[in-house]
């Protein structure tokens, strides 16, 4: 199991919670980062920071929750530890492709870039959105509104940002996610570039 499974597990438990989407995506980082804790020899705040410093959305849920739940969470999980790794063996983890989670962070990071105060709901729903263009855009065929219901089905975060934003601050991000495209590309050129040097290296 890698520490997506364990990611997706701690997801389910939030989701049959109806945890908001704050709180499920903060939940997954800690589960992944115990795991890799576990597995690296590392101490989990270690890779608590890679989560923060790496995921858009994850750093806008650790603001969102705040300490208190910060660390409420952090006990919870270690408390049904069991629980999160039976269902962690039993997770089929829908995996993104490296350019649909390289679509998925440059949205994120240009909304939080354009709005400081962009919670993680608008954050995940957005980088949902720039994943469901990408896959439509490379795959074509169905209408785009299925390739965005496929997504937000999959992700247990952008699932409960989606209920939580009213049809309105749905569709304006939609707008602003197309509005944006040809940035979000620019930016995944220069991920993809980042990628392919460090590859090199």
């Amino acid at each position: 199991m890698n520490e997506n499974a364990y990611r997706f597990a701690a997801y389910a438990i939030a989701q049959d919670s109806c945890a908001p989407a704050a709180v499920t995506a903060y939940a997954g980082a800690v589960a992944a980062a115990r795991h890799r804790a576990h597995a690296e020899g590392t101490t989990v705040t270690c890779q608590l920071i890679h989560e923060l410093s790496t995921d858009p959305v994850t750093h806008a849920a650790a603001v969102e929750v705040g300490p208190f739940t910060m660390l409420t969470l952090s006990d919870w999980l270690h408390e049904v530890w069991v629980d999160v790794t039976e269902i962690a063996a039993l997770t089929e983890v829908p995996e993104l492709t490296a350019d649909e989670q390289m679509h998925r962070r440059a949205a994120a990071e240009l909304f939080a870039e354009a709005d400081a105060n962009s919670g993680t709901a608008t954050l995940a729903f957005a980088g949902a959105l720039a994943v469901a263009n990408a896959r439509w855009l490379a795959e074509g065929g169905d209408p785009a509104t299925a390739f965005v219901s496929s997504v937000l089905d999959a992700d247990p975060v952008a699932a409960a940002a989606r209920e939580e934003l009213d049809e309105s601050t749905r569709a304006s991000i939609a707008m602003a996610v197309g509005n944006r495209w040809r940035e979000i590309m620019e930016r995944v050129a220069v991920m993809e570039t980042v990628a392919a040097i460090e590859a090199a290296a």
